[in-house]
């Protein structure tokens, strides 16, 4: 039905009455002020977590921060009972904050984010890794990056270079002061100590603070960095055209599962131990022809195509001349994560949604790339380098200001970027006045049979804040660590020791 027409002299006023409307929401959709939350069961500091929602930190410097909820939680499966504090830090930064209400051990570890990050993980009582820190008294703290995204789509960076710095190096930082401030604000004094821990984009988070944020952290745990943007996207990229079909008659999980065997068959006996794994896949030399098929095809042998395609992987990117342009990963022991990181469900487009934001201006939505034209894309990523890519050797001043680092790699991850590592601490050594100086403040260690951040078939659990932690209290550098790879049901099935990555300059 058409509304009737309004007197002219009366349009003014109904145009008026209309924006009020949009302005003022009906009273029956108001925000109530939040309730008061009853701490009675938590004591003292129980009550001062609850007030924190009503806290001004909007005056921290470089952190500009609102507190959007505060609660004491009750402790469950060797949790004890903790504050759990949300807000979010200007611009687009959510963080989660969560300390022990009794016995507090006065430090503090914030948490990297894997991917593109994008939100908060919740599990403060799981049987997680992510979760043990505070069983053991830290405070924790987990954030997203600085946008909202699931883990592995770019589309939040279109066109938002705000975004792009918060997620490329300013968010672990104002999280870090900003916790630091609220747990001052409850305990009166800020921790004693401030670490930071992260894998894949959580390590290059963490690389990152130790360059940019150097007197931030007294140490910083990297796994798995993701160094070489540049290059981690084009490996993804590559591999994922490569492994796109994963049928017989492209690679399946039978031609992995075969390349495997062989592969191990050939060169376990390397290192001088029969263990099922390549000590250093570096001198490792795969000899296809006893594992090709000899007539009909089966599920036991590789086939021309099966064989071609794993030596790509082996070989990495290269260009029409065949040279490399960017540093490999997918050495000889990694051929089950292959299968088991690219599918279809997982990251097989991840390649293309880390090109899309990776090239400036972006291309337009729906844009796929040219496999053709990988090292042309390579030679266009600089602006995301210098937003992403903590690539500075130099770490004088981490070193200067007390800081210590622990950064590992698994030999059987085949898409983060095993040559980038070590060409970064090489990097690091040159510049840092020899190994012996690097060594005291930067710990590289390399983990045979360990997927990307763990699984796989070597030992994969490592107490890596532990040692960070003892590293910097005692100011004694861990010779080596000792981890295991944990059973059905998590309990260790066997251990395994590694030492300290040198390098082959010696």
């Amino acid at each position: 039905m058409a509304l009737p027409r309004s007197p002219r002299n009366a349009k003014l006023p109904l145009l008026a009455s209309v924006a009020f409307t949009f302005l003022s929401p009906p009273a029956a959709v108001a925000q109530e002020p939040p309730r008061p939350v009853d701490t009675s069961a938590f004591g003292k500091i129980g009550a001062a977590c609850a007030e924190l929602r009503y806290a001004d930190f909007s005056t921290i410097e470089d952190a500009m921060t609102q507190v959007t909820s505060a609660r004491p939680v009750a402790g469950a499966d060797g949790t004890p009972d903790y504050c759990e504090v949300e807000g979010y830090i200007w611009r687009a930064t959510r963080f989660r904050l969560r300390f022990p209400l009794e016995n507090w051990n006065r430090k503090m570890v914030v948490q990297g984010g894997g991917g593109q990050t994008g939100d908060l993980p919740n599990d403060p009582q799981a049987r997680s890794g992510r979760a043990a820190p505070l069983r053991k008294g830290y405070a924790v703290v987990n954030q997203n990056g600085g946008h909202f995204s699931t883990l592995t789509d770019t589309k939040w960076s279109y066109f938002n270079e705000p975004a792009m710095i918060d997620f490329g190096m300013r968010t672990p930082y104002v999280v870090s002061v900003a916790s630091k401030a609220i747990l001052a604000h409850v305990f009166g004094e800020k921790p004693r100590r401030a670490y930071f821990e992260g894998c894949s984009n959580g390590g290059r988070e963490a690389m990152m603070m130790a360059q940019r944020f150097p007197w931030e952290f007294d140490g910083v745990i990297a796994g798995a960095p993701s160094i070489d943007v540049r290059g981690l996207t084009i490996n993804l990229f590559h591999g994922a055209a490569l492994l796109r079909d994963q049928s017989r008659a492209g690679f399946d999980l039978a031609a992995a599962q075969t390349l495997h065997k062989g592969a191990i068959g050939q060169c376990d006996k390397l290192d001088g131990k029969l263990d099922g794994l390549i000590g250093d896949p570096r001198v490792c030399k795969v000899d296809f022809r006893p594992l090709m098929c000899k007539g009909e095809a089966s599920t036991s042998c590789l086939t021309e195509r099966q064989a071609d395609i794993a030596r790509q992987m082996y070989a990495g990117p290269r260009n029409a001349a065949g040279q490399p342009f960017t540093a490999r990963s997918a050495y000889p022991g990694s051929e089950l994560s292959w299968i088991s990181f690219i599918t279809p469900r997982w990251t097989i487009d991840y390649g293309n949604e880390l090109m899309r934001a990776a090239l400036y201006p972006p291309p337009p939505p729906g844009w796929i790339p040219d496999p053709a034209r990988l090292e042309d894309y390579a030679k266009r990523m600089g602006v995301i380098e210098g937003l992403t890519a903590p690539t500075n050797p130099d770490l004088t001043q981490f070193n200067a200001a007390g800081g210590k680092m622990i950064a590992y790699y698994g030999w059987t991850d085949a898409f983060g970027g095993a040559d980038a590592i070590m060409n970064y601490y090489e990097a690091a050594e040159r510049v840092g006045g020899g190994e012996e100086a690097t060594q005291d403040y930067f710990r590289l260690f390399m983990m045979p049979g360990m997927d990307h951040c763990g699984g796989g078939e070597g030992a994969f659990v490592y107490d890596y804040l532990g040692e960070l932690d003892k590293w910097v209290e005692s100011g004694k550098a861990p010779a080596s660590l000792t981890g295991f790879h944990p059973g059905p049901e998590g309990k260790p099935q066997f251990s395994a020791t590694v030492v300290p990555y040198r390098s082959k300059r010696q």
